[in-house]
């Protein structure tokens, strides 16, 4: 076994992720293996006590002020539903909400009480192959900026005007 991960990473130039994740295929396979044939649990636990290659951790990508600033700019504010983009990416980037958060986003979840913006986000927290019916809630409050408050109260009552 240790042979084949070898080569995968020698010959076949296959990185620690991708040996990883062979790996983690063969032992899951092995776990079956295991109640099937009791007189191979000897090669079975050999094989279930290989590590994992350490890999390196991939750093986050993130945008930078001038990028932000081009992705605010870029819905020009001449529609109701122009405004409302702009409002949703400055919330969006500004507060660091998830998507699924920004989504699910409602005017009564916003607060115009104080010069901050006071948000309540609800989110749908699901695991990667379990689906627990619709996912598990899970609540958060954000403060925005002064200035994120600002224009959304501004967006706020001029989307308002523009439906009476």
């Amino acid at each position: 076994m240790l042979e084949f991960l070898e080569y995968l990473q020698r010959v076949r130039g296959n990185t620690p992720r991708t040996r990883n994740a062979r790996l983690t295929a063969i032992k899951s396979f092995m776990h079956f293996v295991e109640y099937r044939v009791p007189s191979g649990l000897e090669q079975v636990n050999r094989v279930l006590a290989i590590p994992n290659q350490k890999t390196d951790m991939r750093l986050v990508d993130h945008l930078t002020a001038e990028q932000c600033q081009a992705i605010f700019d870029n819905p020009a504010p001449h529609t109701r539903l122009a405004i409302r983009d702009r409002a949703m990416l400055h919330v969006s980037v500004t507060a660091g909400l998830r998507v699924s958060e920004l989504v699910g986003l409602r005017l009564g979840d916003v607060s115009f009480e104080s010069r901050y913006l006071n948000l309540t986000c609800t989110a749908k927290v699901v695991k990667t192959g379990y689906s627990h019916s619709g996912g598990l809630s899970q609540t958060r409050c954000v403060l925005g900026s002064p200035c994120v408050a600002k224009r959304w109260r501004l967006n706020y009552f001029s989307m308002h005007e523009a439906k009476q």
